[in-house]
């Protein structure tokens, strides 16, 4: 996905996101290493979201790593955790968290494995 990926270099760039002062104060706060994998399609309406969310959270903490596996390309993947619909957010390689989530749904997953 283009969009992402451009707002994400935008953002690393310029050191500025369109995040809430109080969801990137939450988001620094964080101070476990965390491994958010997601798994994609390509013609998902809610993966891009998702994706683009990812991606500014791992920017504002460097602590938080991500990975984005595009489900018909990694079928070891997909077939490791289950994945019977997308996105399919994995935090810290546990529970598969399957549909659309906003930016504070994922930082409330993210706290819940900071330790």
């Amino acid at each position: 996905e283009l969009t992402p990926l451009i707002i994400a270099i935008h953002a690393l760039s310029t050191q500025k996101t369109e995040l809430d002062a109080k969801i990137i104060e939450r988001i620094k706060k964080i101070k476990s290493t965390i491994h958010a994998m997601v798994g994609v399609t390509l013609n998902c309406t809610f993966c891009p979201n998702v994706v683009q969310n990812l991606m500014l959270i791992s920017i504002v903490n460097p602590n938080i790593k991500i990975d984005i596996y595009d489900i018909h390309l990694f079928e070891e993947f997909k077939n490791q955790y289950r994945i019977m619909s997308v996105p399919a957010l994995i935090i810290n390689q546990s529970n598969v968290v399957f549909g659309n989530k906003k930016i504070d749904d994922i930082v409330n997953l993210i706290e819940k494995n900071d330790s």
